[in-house]
């Protein structure tokens, strides 16, 4: 992964994290924003980032998934 691929995907879950802020999600958009999440996670989970810059960056990464999975998770429920 280079870093303009990290970027991306910065950048995409800056966006998500704000129409989570905003409740503009349906649930079938929330569903669909889970599988993409299941995919970024897998190409992160992928990677052997050649620097420990970079390693912790994608760590980073993987734990805002993670938390945005949860957060989807639980508006699911409701």
């Amino acid at each position: 992964m280079i870093w303009f691929e990290a970027e991306q995907i910065l950048t995409y879950l800056h966006n998500l994290e704000l129409q989570l802020d905003e409740w503009t999600l349906s649930a079938l958009e929330m569903r669909m924003e889970k599988a993409e999440l299941v995919r970024l996670q897998q190409q992160l989970h992928d990677q052997r980032p050649e620097d420990a810059m970079k390693e912790e960056y994608v760590a980073q990464l993987g734990g805002r998934i993670k938390t945005l999975q949860r957060a989807l998770d639980e508006r699911l429920r409701r």
